[in-house]
């Protein structure tokens, strides 16, 4: 959840207005034909373009209020926290559904995007304040991250790279990006009723096809969106770099959802460490990560956990016990994961309390044999991906962390097949595991 380096850059170029406006209105359109095709309904593009709307209306407002003169410096902070706790408040009163991973849509469909939405706008007020510029409204309101991500804190032109030069580095990621999503997320997805069962057994084998299958279709989408944004001409954050290359839990986020580690860092992590040391840091901004994926007590759990292990990691490290780091880094992954996913806190302690009979583990097991072929080979192939990622991260195709060894020509020729094999005829059957909320 803590990166090391931020991800915006000032120094880079950008687009004026009319170019922005022009973009995110295409982009709005394309996203909106998409959903109203996969719904087979013709109401859902105006209502998708009247969510493209809304976002840009507000910041506009939002922008030109900080703007204004009108608050003082430490209110601008004030309102940046405000505005990031706002989904907390609206998922505790009902507004907004939790974001758990289960593709489980807003009650309010005005409220699409707000999630990413309102964490980039919180980030922009707080980095920018008055110095903010009415063009980062349609970095904010983009309908390409509004849906999943990532967080638009940093958005730079890509106007001195030829569109040649564009479709070559960004074309793979887009591929790539496919291929998690469409083949590996789809094969999953019938997996994941194993939840159901609510018993210790099962609730780990779900948190391990659950951990899977939120990396494929979280990363997948994230990955297309830096691409399709590359190659019309925007450069966006990189929201996965490989996090299964990693030791420990400390590295593993620093290959998870980046946009969000780096919106917590300068809200949370930094001034909270200034204060009261690192570890109270660290425990703060897991917690607030939290409330801002649901304000439930699995979540509450989920980041008193991995703020817990990230602590005691630290302190592992520090003392050259760079095993033990690693021991406990993969149980905490599943046992979080499983946590993340468990629909109640009522649920959860159904899971944790019943152990198995042999006859219900044997159910369990005859469960996972009995999955579809697909989901058998999608399992397969994303256990085998987190292996590499793993296995081979100090190779020269894995090293860099952003998916090189998924982009030599080799390896993409295999993915399109594997596109062209698998996702026939299912590509209305896609869904955001984080359900635009």
């Amino acid at each position: 959840m803590l990166v090391s380096k931020s991800l915006v850059d000032r120094s880079v170029p950008r687009f004026g207005f009319a170019t922005q406006f022009a973009l995110v209105v295409l982009a709005g359109f394309a996203m909106a034909a998409v959903s109203a095709y996969s719904n087979r309904s013709t109401p859902v593009l105006w209502i998708d373009v009247v969510h493209v709307a809304m976002p840009a209306l507000a910041s506009i407002l939002v922008i030109g209020l900080v703007r204004s003169g009108l608050l003082p410096p430490l209110a601008i902070r004030a309102f940046a926290y405000l505005i990031f706790f706002s989904v907390a408040a609206l998922t505790a009163t009902g507004f907004m559904s939790v974001m758990n991973g289960l593709a489980v849509s807003s009650p309010n469909p005005f409220l699409y995007g707000y999630s990413f939405y309102s964490a980039s706008l919180a980030y922009l007020v707080l980095m920018e304040g008055r110095s903010a510029s009415f063009t980062r409204t349609f970095d904010i309101a983009n309908p390409l991250m509004l849906a999943t991500g990532p967080l638009a804190i940093s958005v730079a032109s890509m106007r001195h790279w030829s569109l040649r030069s564009r479709l070559d580095y960004f074309f793979p990621f887009l591929i790539t990006g496919v291929f998690f999503f469409i083949v590996l997320g789809l094969g999953l997805a019938p997996a994941l009723a194993i939840n159901e069962q609510l018993n210790l057994v099962s609730g780990l084998l779900f948190g391990i096809v659950f951990e899977l299958f939120i990396y494929v279709n979280f990363a997948g989408l994230s990955l297309i969106v830096y691409a399709v944004a590359g190659i019309i001409g925007m450069r966006v954050p990189l929201n996965f770099k490989q996090p299964f290359s990693a030791a420990n839990i400390l590295d593993f986020w620093k290959g998870w959802h980046l946009s969000l580690s780096s919106l917590l860092k300068e809200l949370f992590y930094k001034p909270v460490r200034a204060l009261w040391g690192t570890y109270a840091a660290v425990m703060v901004t897991y917690l607030a990560s939290a409330s801002w994926h649901g304000m439930t007590i699995n979540f509450a759990i989920w980041g008193f956990l991995h703020g817990a292990i990230f602590v005691a990691s630290i302190a592992l490290l520090k003392r050259k016990h760079a095993f033990l780091a690693f021991i406990i880094f993969p149980p905490t992954v599943v046992i979080a994961r499983m946590i993340f996913g468990t629909p109640s806190f009522d649920s959860l302690v159904t899971i944790v309390n019943h152990i198995p009979t042999l006859a219900e583990a044997k159910i369990a097991a005859q469960t996972v044999i009995d999955w579809p072929t697909e989901t058998l080979i999608a399992l397969a192939l994303s256990v085998a991906i987190v292996v590499i990622e793993f296995a081979f991260r100090k190779t020269r195709f894995l090293i860099g962390r952003n998916y090189k060894f998924l982009r030599l020509r080799i390896t993409q020729v295999v993915l399109m097949a594997a596109i062209v094999m698998f996702a026939s005829g299912r590509i209305g059957d896609v869904i955001a595991a984080y359900g635009q909320r």
